[in-house]
């Protein structure tokens, strides 16, 4: 299930998708001029394959006429930690960019919105298809590219970049500042798209960053945005410790699940000394046995043994030579063929 985190941006793009193209700007990709974009649907499917749905498709205009698409991912993880190889984004996210410049017959651009810095260059590629020069390099925005806005012109025209800076920059020193950018846009807000702002970025950032949060909106905010503060953040704090709970709760399986593994490995050791002692006692009982067979040819055939002889049947504990000795003695062999043998 996507989480806030990823689901956040999206939200910001749908409510204004003519950010996509300012993030292709920031990716350094300058399109030609357009005069409107348009949110549109972020499936990228051809029916006769499976359902591929982007995180957010932006279709440009110019007079009317669509001149172009950008397609936004926000990317959580690398690869490597989807272990099912069908599912990993270097071969949906070409798949993704070829379907929707088919789908819509324009020159289509990828940008991918990264948190975390090993992500972001991860994210870079290139991703190969197999074929001589066809590989994806993404437009990559992460915390070493992404604009830190920290100054704006307090119109309310950078809300969706500034609450996207707010969210990939909560590292840096200059988080303070960003978040005066961020409030100084919302402000002029109409109340209910500024209250949906700051709950979008609320839902989106760590909880070191929301105690920052807590204390700036302490100073900076109208008494109703207070409000909604000690609400929200008792919201958040809440699936929190929830999230702390489930994770207590896995924690405690994974506990169980190996003191069970514990227990059943040693029951398996305490059976295998078991079976390995029965197979002492039936060896032993075994050995034994063949002796006094051995010792019963002697008298019943009159095969000559010695007091040595018998004193070395007695002392043997190899049942592999006593069997052989049996053996030649059974056959009728001399003594010193059952011996030599």
């Amino acid at each position: 299930m996507p989480s806030q985190e990823h689901e956040t941006p999206l939200r910001l793009l749908q409510r204004k998708p003519e950010v996509a193209v300012r993030l292709l700007q920031y990716g350094g990709v300058h399109i030609a001029p357009v005069d409107e974009v348009r949110a549109v649907s972020e499936v990228a499917t051809d029916l006769e394959v499976r359902t591929l749905t982007c995180d957010h498709v932006a279709l440009c205009y110019r007079e009317g006429v669509p001149v172009s698409a950008v397609i936004v991912e926000v990317q959580r993880s690398k690869d490597a930690e989807n272990k099912d190889e069908r599912r990993k984004r270097r071969w949906a996210w070409p798949a993704y960019l070829a379907n929707i410049a088919h789908k819509y017959g324009l020159p289509t651009y990828f940008v991918a919105i990264c948190f975390k810095a090993a992500v972001a260059e991860w994210a870079k590629g290139p991703f190969a298809l197999g074929h001589p020069g066809f590989e994806l390099r993404p437009i990559v925005l992460g915390p070493d590219n992404f604009p830190k806005v920290t100054r704006t012109a307090g119109d309310g025209s950078m809300a969706e970049v500034a609450a996207l800076s707010a969210m990939v920059h909560q590292k840096e020193p200059e988080y303070n500042a960003i978040l005066s950018a961020f409030f100084a846009e919302i402000k002029v807000l109409p109340e209910e798209e500024g209250t949906r702002y700051i709950k979008y970025l609320l839902a989106s950032v760590e909880e070191e960053s929301l105690k920052i949060m807590e204390e700036f909106m302490a100073m900076t905010l109208e008494p109703y945005r207070g409000r909604l503060w000690q609400e929200w953040t008792a919201e958040v704090r809440a699936e929190l410790e929830q999230v702390r709970s489930e994770t207590d709760a896995l924690r405690n399986e994974a506990d169980a699940v190996r003191s069970e593994a514990d227990a059943l490995r040693s029951e398996k050791d305490a059976l295998r000394r078991k079976v390995e002692a029965r197979r002492r006692e039936e060896r032993t009982a075994r050995l034994e046995q063949n002796r006094t067979l051995l010792a019963n040819l002697d008298e019943a055939l009159g095969l000559g043994f010695t007091e040595e002889d018998r004193r070395r049947i007695r002392q043997c504990d190899d049942l592999d030579t006593v069997n052989r000795w049996l053996e030649a003695a059974s056959r009728g062999k001399t003594r010193d063929e059952i011996f030599g043998a």
